[in-house]
């Protein structure tokens, strides 16, 4: 109440207003301060408003699958799409038919599993689509291709059988094997050794087994030959220079540049130093090949390499353009290594006369009239086997699809006999196969005419669009700098020690290479003995060197071909720990410990871009090919509006987690 109010009350009251006195200040500090009620109420208010935020979040944390995912129409539908859907039953039977296939067991279930297998059972459906509404099976090519998937996976099955059976081998042929043998399987039983011996016998059989059982087929097919559709007589002079005059911009050449090279591949001074002595060699009248003779690891030789020379910017070429025959250009770098180069001599370009290109020309003509025989035969039976026939239009297709050194194997009236009667065989036995396999279909057929399908739906959408630019390659270059370049290389003595495979024996060489290392790098107020010395103690090999073995430093380091370098990276990831001037501890790799001295160790050296364009326009297109590709994937489940339940998925995971606990003992 205010001093105003207490007047009024007294003053109604009939009594004086009494007013307050003045207070000490202990009791001013002892009064408590009371709140006043609007702050309190909006306080308490945040309070509560701050409790139901943290509840509200709390149960969307846990229950958001349930609120936000989607809802499947059945609880055991895992996947729908456009006009279908996959079942947590299709998913089981799927896996099941992949383990089988791969003759292994089911897989154990986890959610990235069965939704990774229910994306590419919608995709299967989709490819499906895709096929009829292609028309393939009416598309001849495609047609053509389905029909080698069909004869592939029944010869796999065929020839898997043809493993699994006998092949003719009898017990008393594993008995002698196995008594033949009896020093390489000591002490082991026949009983013990015979699945190893019907492999062997089974492999040595084989070819022999192939050969009677196709002799068998054609003894009792009823076969009918006509070989002599495939004898198209020979161009004669005048196709030969027919074909010539109207092909004449298909002979020439383009100008040539041949040339000795010597390729230095050591680091820094090393290289200058070799590159000095190779040089001097050669202007003092020595042949480049024996200037290099002597120099050792790290330079290698190579004779009359052929370039292309001619309007080329490739910075190799450069180098060497200008040079007359019998020239040495002046040392230079290329990707990393130095380079001596010996021009032997220059092919200038041109156009060929008939004589110089008569062989090219004849076999283009010869081409070129079988191309028009087979067309006009095309209907002509080659082989009829009981009614049904391959024709010489289709024999040719066959031809045209080989890989150039089978066609090459195969030229000619009687190379393309042998072809002919190859498919013959491989049409006996397709057949045979087919007829041998059992009612129930392991899925492999279908499986693999999706893949196919697959392959041509991808590249019809997406081999046109994939298109590397210069400027794309450059930039690809410019912002990926450290990985082109020459990695650093470490020169170094090494001490290899073999590492037993015995755990006694493995114990004895861990001990002789501390033993080694602690006399290198004694400690403290200790002197360290020569490595020289001690190498030529416990060093592989030197131990098994019978003379002029040394412990001369080499150069080591991830290769020049930077990309390829897989198989020594962990040795060379190794070196490059051990600071230069220093020995390393030893260190295990493939089999050897290694006590490595660094003595000396260069930098990373950047790589030109155009001695490595052309990888890179690989590289690039092939990571084009893998967006467009997902890209497209994304693109036909969005469309087919494909979704996934992942809390079917889960549900079905926790199912069979609970069933496999209660069957366990």
């Amino acid at each position: 109440m205010s001093p105003d109010a207490s007047e009024e009350h007294a003053q109604d009251s009939g009594q004086p207003a009494e007013k307050p006195g003045p207070q000490s200040a202990e009791q001013e500090v002892a009064q408590p301060i009371e709140p006043r009620k609007g702050a309190q109420g909006r306080r308490k208010w945040l309070i509560t408003l701050g409790m139901l935020l943290i509840v509200a979040v709390s149960g969307i944390v846990m229950f958001r699958e349930g609120l936000f995912s989607p809802r499947p129409p059945a609880p055991d539908v895992a996947a729908t799409f456009s006009g279908g859907r996959i079942t947590v039953m299709d998913i089981h039977n799927h896996l099941a038919l992949l383990a089988k296939q791969a003759g292994g067991q089911k897989p154990q279930a986890s959610l990235e599993l069965l939704r990774g297998v229910a994306e590419e059972m919608v995709a299967d459906e989709i490819v499906r689509r895709w096929g009829k509404d292609r028309k393939a099976e009416k598309d001849e090519n495609i047609a053509h291709l389905m029909s080698h998937v069909s004869e592939e996976v029944n010869l796999e099955a065929w020839h898997t059988g043809m493993h699994e059976g006998g092949m003719g081998i009898s017990e008393s042929d594993i008995d002698a094997y196995y008594q033949a043998n009896q020093t390489k399987y000591g002490e082991r039983s026949l009983g013990e050794a015979r699945t190893e011996i019907e492999r062997t016998l089974k492999s040595q059989g084989e070819d022999r087994f192939v050969e009677n059982y196709l002799a068998g087929l054609k003894n009792t097919a009823d076969i009918r030959r006509n070989y002599e559709a495939l004898d198209v007589p020979p161009p004669d002079q005048s196709e030969i220079a027919e074909y010539f005059e109207a092909n004449r911009e298909l002979f020439s050449r383009k100008e040539k540049l041949i040339f000795d090279e010597v390729r230095i591949d050591l680091p820094g001074a090393d290289a200058e130093a070799a590159v000095s002595r190779i040089v001097s060699k050669v202007r003092g009248g020595e042949r480049l090949a024996e200037a290099a003779k002597s120099e050792g690891q790290g330079v290698f030789f190579s004779e009359a390499v052929a370039i292309e020379g001619g309007g080329t910017e490739d910075t190799f070429a450069k180098q060497i353009a200008a040079l007359e025959a019998g020239q040495t250009a002046e040392p230079f770098r290329y990707a990393g290594s130095f380079y001596v180069v010996t021009l032997i001599s220059r092919e200038t370009e041109r156009r060929l006369n008939l004589t110089e290109a008569f062989e090219e020309a004849r076999l283009g003509a010869w081409q070129e009239k079988q191309t028009a025989w087979f067309e006009r035969n095309r209907d002509v039976a080659l082989f009829s086997v009981g009614g049904n026939r391959l024709t010489a239009g289709d024999f040719w297709k066959e031809y045209c699809e080989l890989p150039p050194d089978v066609a090459n194997a195969y030229r000619g009236v009687k190379g393309m006999r042998e072809l002919a009667e190859r498919l013959l065989e491989r049409y006996l036995v397709a057949e045979e196969a087919s007829r041998d396999k059992k009612p129930q279909d392991d899925g492999r057929g279908e499986e693999a005419r999706l893949r196919l399908l697959s392959e041509v739906m991808e590249k019809e959408e997406i081999d046109d669009k994939v298109v590397v630019t210069d400027e794309e390659i450059e930039s690809y270059y410019r912002n990926n700098q450290k990985r082109f370049q020459v990695p650093p290389q470490s020169k170094v003595r090494r001490i290899k020690i073999k590492l037993e495979t015995s755990d006694t024996g493995a114990k004895d060489s861990w001990r002789r290479a501390d033993e080694a290392y602690n006399r290198l790098v004694p400690g403290p107020f200790k002197r360290a003995e020569d490595f020289t010395a001690i190498a030529r103690e416990y060093d592989l090999d030197a131990l098994e060197a019978e003379q002029g073995w040394n412990a001369e430093p080499v150069w080591t380091g991830e290769g020049r071909d930077f990309l390829s370098e897989l198989r020594d990276h962990a040795y060379h990831t190794s070196i490059l720990t051990i600071p230069v001037g220093k020995v390393g501890k030893p260190f295990e790799y493939e089999g050897v410990i290694y006590i490595v001295e660094v003595l000396e160790r260069t930098k990373p050296e950047p790589i030109q871009l155009d001695s490595i364009k052309l990888m890179l326009r690989e590289e690039l297109a092939a990571k084009k090919h893998a967006e467009l590709s997902q890209t497209l994937s994304r693109r036909l489940l969005k469309e087919n509006k494909a979704v996934i339940y992942d809390r079917v998925l889960r549900s079905t995971i926790q199912d069979e987690k609970v069933q496999t606990d209660r069957a366990t003992p």
